[in-house]
């Protein structure tokens, strides 16, 4: 998971209102596995003029990886809004 959340090659942003789903299936498009439960996420972007949708799973192990980033993310952006 942390090989594809440091890689930025191009910078992508949230159009308009932010706009997502999720949800928990075990088989599906976005999964590898049949048995272990993954989260799917789907992302309206907006990259220059072209429209897009970034698409991606991860299991439980991921999904905590993820979650604690966004948290820290989250902390970071509270103590220097209010700065």
């Amino acid at each position: 998971m942390e090989k594809y959340l440091e890689k930025r090659d191009t910078e992508w942003i949230v159009k308009g209102e932010p706009s997502w789903s999720i949800d928990i299936q075990t088989i599906g498009k976005y999964t590898e596995s049949t048995t272990v439960p993954v989260a799917n996420f789907k992302f309206d972007l907006n990259r220059g003029e072209k429209d897009k949708t970034l698409q991606f799973a991860v299991d439980k192990p991921g999904l905590s990886q993820l979650l604690l980033a966004l948290e820290q993310a989250n902390l970071y952006l509270g103590s220097n809004l209010s700065n």
